[in-house]
This record gives structure tokens, C-alpha cells and sequence, in this order.
């Protein structure tokens, strides 16, 4: 296989830059960052280190701005301040989960440092998100509803809590709410749009988009988990044994032979569809462009799995790898 070739079939749908609200968007994400730098120098390092935009230089925008800035078409919020509050106080809650979720692996440099980021990013979206223009006390109650299910979920999802023979809908649920504080934009937008009739259905769209990007985190960071004795939705479909003492290409073998890779992917593809022919009635379409980028770089990504046999073994970790990477972190930091 020309890998050389296939490397460069992938390429999102979407024109990024636009519309109004992906300009927007440019312009929430240029402010959080000052926001960070501005604060605290470590914090903005956690963040860049984070996300792994280091060699970019922040030059990207995430789906965490993107996706609460893009929420607003469904509810036919205009007000750009309004617009403002919810994608910087969701991107710091967002944040906060992730750096949650990162600081209980083990071996974790800077974890102290990360401790407190993760209480100053809480904090930030907390305060952004319940000083809405009309004081609205809704909005703060959903908010607080949606971390601590976040927590609580980040809690049940932990090596010591997952029985690692099945990943049921109990633990996709959690993998979804763990992630699920993209809602705290849509309470914003449907209490100060009076739209609240609206704010279950597109709630359990959000859960969706949520429960499949972590699985297709999931897929890009198996390794890592594996390293970190992770029990990960990847690790459970490609029964694994994590104590055994087996090579990289070993497990990869294994996950291989078990379509670990594949049915997260089908899987996350199914929940994305299902969201875009959902939303589609309120005509979002910069939200439906960063689904149907997310799912191309999905079925891609499958597309790399059916012919990975053909990429000499010792190679085909490293090859996959950096596909993987560069493919999903494409479609959700382009």
C-alpha cells in the first residue's frame, strides 16, 4: 500500500471562516486565550500542552468554542454577547473536565499544577456562565446539575469502578455525561431565548456528539491508556488484559483481531448521524459542518483499519498512530 498516498486522501468538508459565527468563533477563541496568558503564564502552558497544539501555536480553533458558538443557530440567538458567555464559560468548563479526566492517570507531569487549573478553569466557567445578562438562576442550576455529573461519572468510569468484561450503556452513558458540559451552553441559549421546551431534545444530541468524540479519543489514545492501565471503552471491546505482559504490537494485535478500533468507530459514526439528521430541522449548519468533518474523518479513519495488514508489522503502530492524530485532530481542531 502507498501509504504516502493515502496519508493525504483525507480533507474536511467544511470552509471554515465563512459565516458569522465561525468568525465568531475566531474571535471567542483569541479572547480565552488572552484570557489564559493574561491570569497565569502556567496555566496557559497546561492548556497548550494540553489540547497538543504546542507546534501549532494556538492557531487552531476547537470544537470547544466552536460547538457552544455554533449552538446558538439552533436556538436563533443573535446576541453576540449572549453567544459570548456561553462558548467561553462552556470551553472553561470543557477544560476543566478534560484536565480532570488527565490528572487521574498515573505518571501525569506537572499534576499539581494541573490540580489547581482544574479548580481556576471550574471557577472561570462558573462565574462566566451564572452572570448572564438577565440573571437568569435557571441557567446556574442546570450548570451545577451538569458538572457534577460530570464528576460523578468521571468517578464511575475509573479502573476501579469498571468491570472489565463489558462496556455497557451504563458506562457509555457516563462516557457521554463525563463530557456532556457542552448543555451548559444550550441551558444559556434556551432560558434566555425562552425556548426551554427545546433544551431535552437538544441536550440528548449533545450527549451524543460527546459519547462519540470520546470514543474516538478512546481510539487515538490507546496506547497511552494501555501505558496508564486505563480501562477505556477500547480496551474492554478488544479484551484485554492489562496486567499481562505484552508489547505494543502484541496489543495491537489483539485489538485488531477483536475489532476494538472498528466498533468505536461505527459506533461514534451511528450517534453522529443520528445527531446530524436530528438537528438538521433547526438549519445549524455551521453545527452540522463540524458533524459531517467529524464523521468523514471517521469513516477515514475506518478506511485506515480495513487496509492496515497491508503496512509491514513493525510499522503499522507508527503508521496508524499518526494517522489517527492528524485525521481526528483534523476534524476537531481545524
Amino acid at each position: 500500500m502507498n501509504t504516502k498516498l493515502i496519508a493525504k486522501t483525507f480533507h474536511p468538508r467544511s470552509e471554515f471562516g465563512k459565516t458569522d459565527l465561525e468568525l465568531l468563533s475566531v474571535e471567542l477563541w483569541a479572547e480565552y486565550k488572552k484570557i489564559l496568558d493574561d491570569d497565569h503564564t502556567t496555566l496557559y502552558e497546561i492548556l497548550a500542552c494540553y489540547i497538543q497544539q504546542r507546534e501549532q501555536g494556538f492557531k487552531v480553533v476547537p470544537i470547544a468554542i466552536r460547538l457552544p458558538c455554533y449552538l446558538a443557530r439552533v436556538f436563533k440567538v443573535e446576541d453576540h454577547e449572549i453567544i459570548r458567555i456561553a462558548s467561553l464559560g462552556t470551553c472553561f468548563l470543557d477544560h476543566y473536565t478534560q484536565i480532570l479526566d488527565d490528572v487521574t492517570d498515573l505518571n501525569v507531569p506537572l499534576n499539581h499544577e494541573m490540580i489547581h487549573a482544574s479548580h481556576e478553569m471550574l471557577l472561570k466557567g462558573m462565574v462566566i456562565l451564572t452572570k448572564n445578562p438577565m440573571g437568569n438562576t435557571n441557567i446556574g442550576n442546570k450548570i451545577n446539575q451538569y458538572v457534577i455529573e460530570a464528576m460523578e461519572c468521571e468517578r464511575q468510569l475509573w479502573p476501579d469502578n469498571v468491570k472489565a468484561t463489558i462496556y455497557g450503556e451504563p458506562e457509555y452513558n457516563a462516557l457521554a455525561k463525563r463530557g456532556g458540559v457542552i448543555r451548559s451552553a444550550a441551558a444559556v441559549y434556551a432560558n434566555l431565548s425562552g425556548k426551554l421546551d427545546m433544551l431535552d431534545e437538544i441536550n440528548s444530541y449533545l450527549l451524543k456528539i460527546s459519547q462519540a468524540v470520546q470514543l474516538l479519543d478512546d481510539v487515538t489514545d490507546w496506547q497511552e491508556d494501555l501505558r496508564q492501565k486505563r480501562i477505556t471503552s477500547i480496551i474492554i471491546a478488544g479484551h484485554i488484559t492489562i496486567n499481562r505482559s505484552y508489547n505494543a504490537e502484541q496489543y495491537f494485535s489483539i485489538l485488531l483481531k477483536n475489532h476494538a478500533f472498528q466498533n468505536n468507530i461505527h459506533r461514534a459514526i451511528k450517534l453522529l448521524e443520528e445527531c446530524k439528521k436530528g438537528l438538521s430541522i433547526y438549519s445549524p449548519k455551521e453545527l452540522i459542518s463540524v458533524i459531517e468533518d467529524i464523521i468523514i474523518s471517521a469513516r477515514y479513519s475506518e478506511e485506515l483499519f480495513t487496509q492496515v495488514e497491508s503496512v509491514p508489522k513493525r510499522e503499522r503502530i507508527d503508521f496508524i498512530s499518526k494517522q489517527l492524530k492528524s485525521v481526528v485532530g483534523t476534524s476537531m481542531m481545524h
